[in-house]
């Protein structure tokens, strides 16, 4: 089967199929009734579904999966600062944690990176700005699962 550029498959309209009187149950696959479970965990778990590229925008928060050259997988928290290119690819500002609660961040202007869309893991939520001083720091509410290098 060939493959879809990433741009028809998010743009893609339904409605511009000719089986458009088919019955919703005949695109129903085995798999999406009871997703597959890998190593005790469901695949919905490993791919959450808030995921979209619409939700993507600038200011978002997101969790990041990046692999090194060492084939080691790093997550990092950043900050989105583009839509999903016609590629496929978000351009994302990353954060540096602080301290070790994996709460508290802050901005590394220069740490910027063109990441592919199947890259991020998941939508974080707004977190709060806190001041120490003349330093600007983003605290989320819960831990993030970070792994930095």
């Amino acid at each position: 089967m060939p493959s879809k550029r990433f741009y028809d498959i998010v743009y893609y309209s339904p409605s511009e199929s000719s089986d458009e009187d088919q019955p919703l149950v005949t695109y129903i696959s085995k798999d999406s009734i009871n997703p597959p479970v890998v190593s005790g965990t469901s695949y919905q778990t490993l791919q959450p579904q808030d995921i979209h590229p619409n939700k993507i925008e600038d200011g978002v928060y997101v969790l990041v999966k990046v692999r090194s050259e060492r084939n080691v997988l790093y997550t990092y928290a950043g900050v989105v600062k583009s839509t999903v290119d016609e590629e496929g690819d978000v351009l994302v500002m990353f954060l540096k944690t602080i301290d070790d609660s994996g709460r508290l961040f802050r901005l590394v202007e220069n740490d910027l990176s063109d990441v592919p869309f199947d890259d991020l893991i998941e939508i974080l939520p707004t977190p709060r700005v806190v001041r120490k001083g003349r330093r600007q720091f983003l605290e989320f509410e819960k831990p993030l699962p970070v792994f930095e290098k």
